[in-house]
């Protein structure tokens, strides 16, 4: 993912693509339609709380198949945004489901979850940037 180059001065400063929303590309996914991200983006947010715990749920019980469709789910809703590290954490743990091994299941759910509050908090910067 290339970064983007912000100069103020005489200082370049490099800003990670990830904290640049929304990208040309995402942009281009909704048709150019900022309010159309906007509430695709403030569904996610509603949505989110309740597709960690689904995915939690299945992790604690050890149902590798529940564990594969919660993070196929949540793989899906933050592709809408753009390639991501929560994207490949989410995929990641999908692949453990689909593999039957949950034995890193956990530690990798909390790193997805650590990457999706870095989604939420990009997605709720912009939301409240662009409510009507």
């Amino acid at each position: 993912m290339m970064n983007k180059f912000m100069a103020e001065g005489n200082v370049t400063t490099i800003v990670p693509a990830q904290e640049v929303f929304p990208s040309a590309e995402t942009l281009d996914r909704f048709g150019g339609d900022i309010n159309l991200l906007s509430e695709i983006s403030s569904m996610f947010l509603d949505g989110l709380p309740e597709m960690l715990s689904t995915m939690n749920t299945a992790i604690a019980s050890g149902n590798e198949f529940a564990v594969e469709r919660a993070a196929h789910a949540i793989k899906g809703v933050v592709s809408n945004f753009g390639e991501s590290p929560a994207q490949e954490a989410a995929f990641r743990l999908e692949m453990m489901g689909r593999k039957c091994d949950l034995s890193a299941a956990r530690e990798l759910a909390n790193e997805l979850e650590t990457e999706l509050a870095r989604l939420r908090n990009i997605l709720d910067t912009f939301v409240k940037e662009n409510a009507l």
